[in-house]
């Protein structure tokens, strides 16, 4: 009877080491494909930025920036802004050679007190398969020109609002 007692013992632990390494495989996957982890801090300097909502598309979810990257806040508001005339003037300032934009603008829109515009800037790569875009999500301070990038990532694709 000894000797069937032994084996019977590392059972448990075998079970729990499986669903541990379940766990930790599904966590990863969460975070390398959902979540895009971006620290930097320069984004703070905007004025009214704790306004900025990224509503992603298809899925009724809407989120904030916060120091990780992004956060969802709730639901989309019903007739939330969806883009306004702020690509002309984004327009304006590249012929006036005050900022460079090199990449497809997908969308804009203006800051309540119209100070900056917030754009969906969209990269395409080099590698010829149609997936292969990366989403800059930045903001122009219209007087200086000075752009400020808030969040970027691959292929997650938002529409912008900034509410008062």
């Amino acid at each position: 009877m000894k000797i069937l007692k032994r084996p019977l013992i590392y059972i448990p632990l075998i079970l729990v080491l499986i669903i541990l390494t379940w766990l930790i495989m599904i966590i990863s996957f969460s975070l390398f494909t959902i979540a895009t982890i971006d620290l930097s801090q320069d984004y703070r300097n905007i004025q009214g930025v704790e306004n900025i909502t990224f509503e992603r598309n298809g899925w009724g979810h809407l989120y904030q920036r916060c120091f990780w990257g992004l956060k969802k806040t709730g639901e989309i508001p019903a007739g939330s802004p969806k883009s306004d005339d702020s690509k002309d003037e984004l327009r304006k300032l590249i012929d006036a050679d005050i900022i460079t934009i090199d990449n497809w603008i997908r969308q804009s829109i203006y800051s309540p007190d119209k100070k900056y515009i917030l754009y969906c800037e969209v990269k395409y790569g080099d590698s010829g398969a149609s997936d292969d875009e990366y989403c800059y999500y930045r903001v122009c301070e219209i007087e200086t020109g000075k752009i400020t990038t808030l969040y970027q990532a691959y292929r997650e694709w938002y529409n912008l609002s900034w509410p008062d």
